[in-house]
Parts: C-alpha cells; sequence; structure tokens
C-alpha cells in the first residue's frame, strides 16, 4: 500500500505538490515528473512482491477465504462490507465495544440491494467530498480519509475475498489515517473558533483544551489495558468473544468446543447447535460436533452431521476421515443402514 499512500500524501497532504504544479501554469509538470521515478520505482517493488508472494503461498491474499464469501459474488461482499461502514467507523474513532471477530449475524450478510444500506452509502459518499474537497476541509483532514480508505482496503474484501469479514486487528493501519484526519479536523476547527470568539485564544483555553486531550489519552490507554486482559490464554479469549459478539456463529462454535474440552458436553452441544443455527451455510460447525459425538462413541448422531458438512465442503478432510471411522466402528453401510452381523 505504500506507493499509494504516498500518492495520497502528494495529492492531498500539506504539500500537495502534484496537485499544486501537475496541471496548470509554466513547468506545471516538474512536480509530477520529480514523482515519477520514486513513486514507479516504489510501484515495481510492489508488484514483484506481490509475484513473489503468490508463487510462494499460491495466492494473492496468503489465506483461505472466509467461508461466509469463499462462493460469494463480488456484489454480496460489497453490499455486506457497506452494511460494515458504520462498525468499521466506530472502531476506527473510538471503540467503546470490541470484539475479537465479527462474522455473522454479528454482521448482517446482504446479497441485494436493501433499503437498510442506504445511510451507509450516504456516509461513504460524504466521506468521499470531504476527502475530495482538500482546500475547503483543509489538505490533512483531506489525506486522513485517503489513507484511512487505502489502507482498508486490503482487507476490506471488496478486491479479493480474505479470510476474515471484520477484525479489529486489522484496522491498525487504517487507524493512523483516522489520528491524521482528526488532527487536521481538530486544527481547522480552533482557527475557525478563535476567529469568531478571540476570548478562546487564551492560555487558559488552551490548557484546559490539552489537559482534555490528555485525559481522553488516558481512558483511552486504560481501555485498551484491560481488553489486553481478554488475550491472557485461549480458554479466556473464547469466553470473552461470546460475550462480545453473542450472535457470532465462529464465536459460538469455538464457545462450544472449548465446552466439550472442559467436561461440559451438554452444553458444547447447545453452542454448536447454535452456531449452526445462526450460519448454517459453514461446513465446520457440523463437522465438529460430530467429531464431539464421535469421540464419546455416538456415532449415530455424528453421521447426518459429517454428511452435512460434506454436502456443503466435499472435500473437508476432517469430515471425510470422520465419517469413514464412524461408518467403519458401526460396520454401517453407506446408505446408512445398520450391517447385519
Amino acid at each position: 500500500m505504500l506507493p499509494l499512500l504516498i500518492v495520497a500524501a502528494e495529492l492531498l497532504g500539506p504539500g500537495a505538490k502534484l496537485r499544486g504544479s501537475g496541471v496548470r501554469g509554466p513547468g506545471s509538470g516538474t512536480a509530477l515528473k520529480a514523482a515519477m521515478w520514486p513513486l514507479g520505482t516504489l510501484a515495481i517493488v510492489a508488484i514483484a512482491y506481490l509475484v513473489v508472494r503468490r508463487a510462494v503461498v499460491g495466492s494473492l491474499a496468503g489465506d483461505y477465504p472466509t467461508f461466509v464469501f469463499a462462493h460469494a459474488s463480488a456484489t454480496t461482499r460489497a453490499l455486506t462490507m457497506l452494511g460494515a461502514v458504520p462498525l468499521v467507523l466506530h472502531l476506527l474513532v473510538w471503540p467503546t465495544h470490541i470484539a475479537v471477530e465479527y462474522m455473522p449475524q454479528a454482521i448482517r450478510i446482504y446479497t441485494h440491494w436493501d433499503a437498510r444500506l442506504v445511510p451507509c452509502g450516504a456516509l461513504v459518499v460524504a466521506l468521499g467530498a470531504l476527502a475530495a474537497s482538500p482546500r475547503r476541509v483543509g489538505p490533512v483532514v483531506a489525506w486522513g480519509i485517503g489513507w484511512t480508505a487505502i489502507a482498508l482496503l486490503p482487507v476490506s474484501n471488496l478486491l479479493i475475498p480474505a479470510g476474515i469479514l471484520l477484525a479489529p486487528r486489522t484496522l491498525f493501519l487504517p487507524s493512523v489515517g483516522v489520528v491524521i484526519g482528526v488532527a487536521g479536523a481538530l486544527e481547522v476547527l480552533a482557527v475557525r473558533v478563535t476567529k469568531r470568539w478571540p476570548i478562546l485564544a487564551a492560555p487558559r483555553f488552551r490548557e484546559i483544551a490539552i489537559g482534555f486531550a490528555f485525559g481522553m489519552m488516558w481512558v483511552g490507554l486504560a481501555g485498551s489495558i484491560q481488553r489486553t486482559l481478554a488475550w491472557h490464554d485461549d480458554l479466556t479469549l473464547v469466553f470473552q468473544t461470546v460475550l462480545d459478539a453473542p450472535r457470532s456463529y465462529l464465536a459460538r462454535d469455538a464457545y462450544g468446543r472449548a465446552l466439550f474440552e472442559l467436561g461440559r458436553p451438554a452444553d458444547g452441544e447447545r453452542e454448536l447447535r447454535r452456531a449452526i443455527a445462526l450460519y448454517p451455510d459453514d461446513p465446520g460447525p457440523y463437522a465438529h460436533l460430530a467429531a464431539a459425538y464421535a469421540a464419546a462413541g455416538l456415532c449415530e448422531p455424528a453421521i447426518p452431521l459429517y454428511r452435512q458438512a460434506l454436502a456443503i465442503l466435499p472435500t473437508r478432510p476432517d469430515a471425510r476421515a470422520g465419517l469413514a471411522h464412524c461408518l467403519d466402528t458401526g460396520r454401517l453401510p453407506a446408505g446408512g443402514g445398520r450391517a447385519s452381523p
């Protein structure tokens, strides 16, 4: 993303060399031509990196796409991520509530246009209009919006389906753009306010503003420290995730498997069935519940679950192996009826 971020800085940032001298007037192409060599070099390095990466890991993403988007159309991906824009902005600006990962039904899947997407679309258009008006809103604000949009591209599921729908850990680089934009907006606001009310430019009010900023910083730091405790160990993280995103099927799936490991099979079964009910199109919860049944010697209820997992994803190895084991152990023919001794 570095070449694109530099282009955004040149087009929208405080220097705005390309914007200011690349179009009109004598010698107008000087800055543009001077910038093309370093930008072109960076672009060549980036392309070479992507080619090598694809040769090594087998894809540009380097991860298996999340099953929700693995077979979804580009329209479904775009509409779903459009619907997640308010959540993304909430996490970027002030994440009062956060989860390790957001999956259906914590995020709604849209396969076609819905009226609920209108406010989300209006929000995107408004931010785009601000980024396109650096002289009106200030170049730093425009640059911050551009940075955020560019940094979101690799994990937005718009270019390629990623391994997740949305996770806060993918928002660190975009958050830099938010900080840039907010700082620029505060500067513009301070100038305009003090021009209208000069008394607010007095040192006392500046000290109050600085004190408020430090207070907000410490509140954020305290929240970050508290959130870090959720990563103490796997079980703590699993339990916290199901509290943070109770409608996420993957959270329920992980919680159910943890409960089985803790010797609470009834609760584990309940949670895995909740995961299936929340999102019945992922083979994972079926295979996990079937494996739990099989481990308890209950192949009869495990077999239909294994078959359902394979109906969704015929190549899933644990489901194929588990079904073969149950058919062999229970001496069941492929049709499902019990064979005679």
